[in-house]
């Protein structure tokens, strides 16, 4: 079966380099398996969400080269979720909390014993139901969290793989119950290590500005930032790619060390520079 993937975007703001990493190793792994591409806009998970971020969204990708074959919005599903709930709620899955409660809502009942799998990029994972509390899965207004969400969607796309970053990997185990307890077969899981600043801290405020849109307009070549980004944490030289389907024919999600690697500007400028001077000189034409 051909794989099916997708980027879950937050449409609250434009993509960053760490954003743009995980749409293109999910790019790049549908097109090295002949599979599917798809673009979500998790506006669950958006505090704010805009049209100008969800444009954003759009026109980074496609400048990356990324094309999708499908584009969902969690704005327009919102009855499949509570749907979900419904059915959780008669499978005694779900459980009202009191007013009272410091959150309430709905809860999702975590049955006993350990969820386990295995990370396309971590290697074995394994977590106890009885270290983890019974996640909120809709507020008392009908709203749906996006733990939830993410797994109503994931089954109604017939997404096979989730290939997201390390940061995603604590909702894993859950999500693994959601899939089961809505009676489908989880997806493979991969979590992609987090990308630093240089001095180990995380991706976040300091590199912030590092948006795709700043790089395009600082003079850099989508190829350029795609190669960099398909290398980052792979333990080899990374070397210019003048295309997509070159970087995929190379993708190997295994190779994905665990540490978080580092984002270096100046190796993204010497990585343009050589993919500028790899390219044939151009013709000019005699009339």
């Amino acid at each position: 079966m051909s794989p099916v993937v997708r980027f879950a975007a937050i449409p609250s703001r434009p993509p960053h380099v760490g954003d743009a990493r995980v749409a293109l190793v999910n790019g790049l792994f549908a097109k090295a398996r002949g599979g599917t591409f798809l673009v979500r806009l998790d506006e669950a998970a958006a505090e704010e969400a805009t049209a100008e971020a969800a444009i954003a969204i759009e026109r980074d990708l496609l400048w990356m080269g990324l094309e999708w074959g499908a584009f969902a919005r969690q704005s327009e599903r919102t009855h499949l979720y509570r749907d979900a709930v419904a059915q959780l709620l008669a499978a005694g899955r779900v459980y009202a909390t009191e007013d009272g409660a410091a959150e309430p809502g709905w809860r999702f009942r975590l049955a006993a014993g350990e969820m386990a799998w295995d990370d396309l990029v971590q290697g074995r994972q394994a977590v106890e139901a009885s270290g983890l509390s019974d996640p909120l899965v809709m507020r008392p207004d009908g709203t749906c969290l996006q733990l939830l969400a993410s797994v109503v969607d994931d089954i109604d796309l017939g997404v096979t793989d989730v290939i997201r970053g390390a940061d995603h990997i604590a909702k894993a185990a859950v999500q693994i119950q959601l899939f089961e307890a809505l009676g489908t077969a989880p997806p493979a899981f991969g979590h992609l290590p987090m990308l630093t600043d240089g001095t180990g801290k995380p991706l976040g405020k300091r590199l912030a500005p590092l948006t795709v849109e700043s790089i395009r307009d600082a003079g850099i070549e989508a190829m350029a930032l795609n190669s960099l980004l398909a290398g980052l944490g792979r333990g080899q030289i990374i070397e210019p790619s003048l295309s997509l389907s070159d970087l995929a024919a190379d993708l190997d999600l295994a190779s994905f060390g665990r540490f978080p690697p580092a984002f270096d500007l100046d190796a993204l400028r010497q990585l343009n520079a050589r993919l500028i001077g790899q390219r044939p000189p151009a013709t000019t034409r005699i009339p």
